[in-house]
């Protein structure tokens, strides 16, 4: 009878603890990958020299919240259709290493 009550009370607790929406229920989403973005070569040419400037001294694997706050503000500034565009793209970063050229031509083929 014990082991019934204890078995219960496992199952339950497990059940509580599941995650059934996988983290997307609530809460804040996810943010974009670190990285310049991959809807760089869109933007203006101002824009895109800013960007690339913030994104010049990351290093793979260090925290970036810096460097999305300061590409946030000047994607937010953009005219409303510029990032109307850009927002419907996919958000992969290029690879660190990656010359903005080469992951273009890749994307290209993809497209």
């Amino acid at each position: 009878m014990i082991s019934k009550i204890a078995l219960s009370v496992l199952l339950l607790a497990v059940v509580a603890e599941a995650k059934p929406c996988f983290g997307r229920c609530g809460g804040r989403p996810q943010p974009p990958p670190c990285g310049i973005p991959p809807f760089l070569d869109e933007l203006p040419a101002d824009a895109q020299a800013k960007i690339t400037e913030i994104w010049k001294n990351y290093k793979e694997g260090d925290k970036c919240y810096e460097e999305h706050g300061l590409t946030r503000e000047i994607v937010d500034a953009l005219p409303k259709e510029v990032r109307k565009n850009i927002t419907k793209k996919t958000t992969t970063s290029v690879p660190q290493g990656t010359s903005k050229r080469d992951f273009g031509q890749v994307r290209r083929h993809l497209q």
